[in-house]
């Protein structure tokens, strides 16, 4: 039984090493390579979006159309701004 467990706890140990070893510079390495990063394209993308939906909402107006993007771009069917996402309607 003691072998067992001992080969299983060695096992379980070498899996969290594999991990360590694979994540590294992801756990370790810092900068913005962590998907959700403040300093990512995809974080600062989302909230430029959300802010210009919501500074929409705001003043009245239900934003279909975002103007801003080269000549304009389907801006409530795109669904990134995540306007109709429930937990944004406290925002």
């Amino acid at each position: 039984m003691a072998a067992s467990h001992r080969s299983t706890i060695a096992a379980l140990a070498l899996l969290c090493a594999l991990a360590l070893a694979i994540f590294a510079d992801l756990l370790f390495g810092g900068g913005p390579r962590v998907l959700g990063h403040s300093a990512s394209d995809l974080f600062l993308q989302y909230f430029a979006w959300r802010d210009f939906g919501f500074r929409e909402l705001a003043k009245g107006n239900l934003a279909l159309w975002n103007p801003h993007i080269f000549s304009g771009a389907p801006y409530l069917g795109g669904m990134q701004g995540a306007q109709l996402y429930p937990p944004n309607w406290i925002f």
